[in-house]
């Protein structure tokens, strides 16, 4: 998709899930790779805040299985919530995406919910990986 790079600013074919030009793509993947290699598999809100990366960006990594596989260099046995990156104990998402999940299912489901809103905005780390 012909859009500007969302590191660069530059108009060329960009990954949809990272807004990225693949040079930028490249680059940014590479930085986060150096970073687990030297600090060990960690959050990836922490290595968003570390790089300072954005979460959407971070969450498009997610999303192309790049950073599970980067991650499962260091033990296979590391599993991802697909939603945020937290590392889960099971396949699925983690406990807090369930439960914003589940919230955001009944309040959906109840008119005129009493269940306090956050207007679609993440809270907690969540709103880190923005």
């Amino acid at each position: 998709m012909l859009s500007n790079c969302a590191a660069c600013g530059s108009l060329r074919d960009c990954k949809q899930n990272t807004g990225l030009c693949n040079t930028c793509y490249e680059e940014i993947f590479q930085s986060i790779k150096d970073y687990i290699k030297e600090n060990g598999p960690c959050d990836v809100a922490v290595i968003g805040h570390a790089l300072k990366i954005k979460g959407k960006i971070i969450r498009g990594y997610l999303a192309d299985g790049l950073l599970q596989e980067t991650f499962k260099e260091f033990n296979p046995n590391i599993k991802l919530c697909p939603c945020c990156g937290n590392f889960v104990s099971e396949e699925g998402v983690c406990d807090l995406c369930k439960d914003l999940n589940k919230m955001n299912t009944i309040r959906r489901e109840i008119p005129n919910s009493t269940i306090p809103s956050n207007n679609g905005q993440k809270t907690g780390w969540h709103s880190s990986l923005r």
